[in-house]
């Protein structure tokens, strides 16, 4: 099983002011502080290309831009820089005998907004300085995202890269051992382990699995993933929140997957809204900063999700 990417920390920190808006952007003893991102909405990438969209015959697609924008911001996060031009100083300083300085400059900036992907040169002298942003950048999730890859060639290439229940959800899709289970229990169960793994493989996991339950015509089982995995983007919340794509991820769940997914009108009972989903993060954050002041104590990413699972459960009843 591959090292699982760190996701909880230094998460965000939101409290009350007296703003009128309910939150600030604030620092704990557990938590540093948070990156300032703009966390587009999905429609705010005209750039790139979306299954079903008007702009969708444009070359790069939207989960490339997803996983171009969180390797920035944890490179941000992790030098402490607070603009495109800072972290290219640190990381690519310029010579301008041979380079143009106003192009450098604004590749990064472009890498800020993910109009571009950084090149494989950029990628290792990044890694150099900032350990696991690579592995960020080239996460299978962003390829579980695309509508236009097999979801099979995906799926084998997620195998091995999660927990025991993820590599059993897996094979059972892809035919290998079998199909699922008719025992709701025995699904929710696995869903559940993956769940609490709490990383971005698992959501790439529960992504995967719902795409071959709707090509397979299996609705309830496409449903009973898609609500795993909107739970998954609850428990990674803070995290994509600071990683600058919360909003748009969320609703591309919600408008892209989901209809492509699980058409079934059985699946809108209950369904996760993209248009609240800013405000469960800041709620279950200030829970995540109450049970860490409690413990005297950083929760780490299973313990995190444990958490936030617990309290869904206890929230739907």
């Amino acid at each position: 099983m591959a090292s699982p990417v760190v996701l909880c920390d230094h998460a965000i920190v939101l409290v009350p002011n007296d703003l009128g808006n309910g939150c600030r952007y604030g620092r704990s003893r557990y938590r540093a502080q948070l990156v300032d991102s703009s966390n587009k909405s999905l429609a705010e990438f005209t750039f790139a290309s979306i299954e079903g969209r008007s702009f969708a015959s444009r070359r790069r697609h939207v989960s490339t831009a997803f996983a171009t924008i969180c390797w920035f911001n944890e490179i941000r996060r992790q030098l402490g820089a607070a603009t495109p031009t800072d972290i290219q100083r640190i990381l690519e300083p310029i010579d301008e005998e041979y380079e143009d300085p106003q192009a450098v400059r604004r590749r990064w900036r472009d890498y800020r907004s993910g109009v571009h992907a950084p090149a494989a040169q950029t990628i290792a002298l990044s890694e150099r300085r900032c350990s696991g942003t690579t592995q960020i950048l080239q996460s299978p999730l962003w390829d579980s995202l695309r509508l236009d890859r097999p979801a099979t060639q995906v799926g084998l290439a997620l195998a091995g890269r999660t927990c025991a229940e993820g590599d059993e959800l897996l094979s059972r899709m892809l035919g290998s051992t079998g199909g699922l289970s008719n025992d709701p229990r025995w699904l929710k169960k696995r869903c559940t382990a993956v769940l609490l793994v709490g990383n971005l493989e698992s959501l790439g996991v529960l992504t995967i699995c719902m795409r071959l339950a709707g090509e397979a015509k299996l609705n309830r089982a496409a449903a009973a993933f898609y609500q795993a995995a909107t739970r998954c983007l609850l428990i990674l919340g803070p995290w994509l929140f600071r990683h600058g794509i919360a909003r748009a991820i969320g609703e591309y769940y919600e408008h892209v997957l989901r209809p492509a997914c699980c058409p079934d009108p059985l699946t809108q009972s209950g369904c996760f809204c993209s248009s609240y989903y800013l405000k469960s993060i800041e709620a279950l954050d200030r829970m995540k900063t109450r049970v860490e002041e409690e413990r005297g104590r950083a929760l780490d990413s299973s313990e995190l999700a444990h958490v936030i699972l617990t309290e869904l459960t206890l929230q739907s009843g």
